[in-house]
């Protein structure tokens, strides 16, 4: 099984470690302590998921998952927290487009899990994804050669318009406008 990258973010060093040493079987666990860190993370690293605490200092976890939304809308973002206000967070989840929420305290069983789940509906996107990509470039491909056809068509029948028409002699111009009067 190939390893996704996955990116935690939270200034508590300790939920840092506690989540790497969750992840770090399955997936390839990069981390930062804010927000900066973690876009740097995110441009150097093809990043399927991103977890981010929702308080942090500089930068929130909901300012962080905006930016990564507008820049790598394809990763998935979730918020992790230790407050429950539900109207918060279904507003910061509309806000940033998140995937979903996780509360503090967690067990590691629960994260894997929710991860994991995750992470097969990213692989679903990515694949549904490629597959549109291919109907894109087949359906492009057979608008090229059904134009090159018409073009070559309407070629050919300009061609043989041109044979089919009489070959007039016509005086000058000239001699048309200057007639001697009989």
């Amino acid at each position: 099984m190939a390893l996704y990258n996955v990116l935690v973010v939270d200034d508590e060093v300790s939920n840092l470690d506690a989540l790497r040493r969750a992840l770090r079987r399955e997936y390839n666990v990069f981390t930062a302590t804010n927000g900066h860190d973690a876009l740097a993370i995110m441009e150097q690293n093809d990043i399927a998921l991103i977890m981010a605490d929702h308080r942090m200092p500089s930068m929130t976890g909901i300012e962080l998952l905006e930016k990564v939304w507008r820049k790598y809308p394809d990763a998935i973002r979730i918020i992790l927290t230790s407050y429950t206000d539900e109207k918060l967070l279904m507003d910061a989840i509309n806000m940033v487009h998140a995937h979903g929420y996780l509360t503090k305290p967690w067990e590691p069983e629960e994260i894997t899990s929710i991860v994991g789940r995750w992470m097969d509906r990213y692989l679903k996107e990515q694949a549904e994804r490629k597959e549109k990509e291919k109907q894109i470039e087949d359906l492009q491909r057979q608008l090229v050669e059904a134009h090159k056809a018409a073009e070559g068509a309407s070629q050919r029948q300009l061609e043989q318009s041109q044979q089919q028409l009489p070959e007039r002699r016509k005086a000058p111009w000239w001699r048309r406008w200057f007639r001697r009067p009989k």
